[in-house]
């Protein structure tokens, strides 16, 4: 069964990618340009290094919602 969609719409994904050894300070920044939630999927090695804590940390600084996903595997 196919479904008839009403009207039109656009969907863009905005990607930006941050270099260096500080981009993790200017991280928080790029979110609160385009709302107030964030989902962050990542493996648990980032969680157990701090780095997690840290994004985590400055996007609710920022009054952003986080949501949180760890459990990504690597590609084999």
């Amino acid at each position: 069964m196919r479904r008839k969609t009403k009207g039109t719409f656009n969907f863009q994904l905005t990607t930006v990618l941050i270099f260096g050894t500080e981009g993790i300070n200017s991280l928080a920044t790029e979110p609160a340009k385009f709302g107030h939630k964030a989902l962050i999927v990542t493996y648990p090695n980032m969680e157990r290094i701090g780095l997690l804590d840290k994004v985590v940390k400055d996007l609710k600084e920022k009054n952003i919602e986080v949501i949180t996903f760890n459990k990504m595997q690597c590609n084999p």
